[in-house]
């Protein structure tokens, strides 16, 4: 169980994860976790995310855990001990921090055009479609995997500039509950989402 003080992996925003902005030192990960002051996950949050910042929290973020995107292991109570168990936690960390550093890139190569309308729009259409089959290929659409699609596409409204204010109300009208625990979305609902989004987020840009 994580305590309030534990930040959850689905509430991190973009200014808590962007790799830009929190550097991290591989080499000293296996140092912060036998620092911890209790071996269970929680405290072993608790540690990386004293020394790394809140992103680290994310280590935990499973597959089988919520529909997280880390692959290395399944959920807490299936967790080694002893060094088995702290090279795994070392590589979910790292499977994070190499997730969140390749949307980081994605998100740049994903940058709007500074052209007409119809052009930024079928830009936004394009980068939806992207970062929502980026999202389905790395959780495999487990349970829940949804939220965290979620998560990423606001990520990416916040890179391009998308108020916060309307970034909830734009993606939860655009969504609406069209997403479903172990289905992946077909073409067809990808690309109306797109559009929905692309739509919505070049007026709150505009007016921003």
């Amino acid at each position: 169980m994580i305590s309030n003080s534990t930040p959850h992996p689905w509430d991190l925003t973009w200014g808590d994860v962007d790799p830009a902005r929190h550097p991290f030192a591989v080499q000293r990960v296996a140092g912060v976790i036998s620092g911890a002051s209790s071996d269970s996950a929680e405290g072993v949050t608790q540690a990386l995310v004293g020394r790394f910042g809140r992103w680290a929290c994310g280590w935990s973020w499973t597959r089988g855990f919520g529909g997280g995107p880390v692959t290395v292991w399944c959920c807490p109570s299936h967790l080694p001990k002893g060094k088995t168990r702290a090279d795994l936690i070392e590589s979910a960390l790292v499977e994070w921090r190499t997730w969140l550093e390749t949307l980081a890139a994605r998100f740049d190569g994903l940058g709007l055009p500074a052209g007409p309308p119809s052009e930024r729009l079928a830009a936004w259409e394009r980068a939806v479609t992207v970062l929502v089959t980026d999202v389905v290929t790395q959780t495999q659409t487990t349970e829940a995997w949804y939220v965290h699609c979620e998560q990423v596409l606001a990520w990416f409204l916040t890179h391009q500039g998308v108020p916060r204010d309307r970034r909830a109300s734009l993606l939860g009208k655009a969504i609406g509950g069209r997403f479903s625990s172990w289905t992946e979305p077909g073409p067809e609902l990808v690309t109306d989402l797109g559009r929905r989004i692309a739509a919505a987020a070049q007026q709150a840009t505009r007016h921003a």
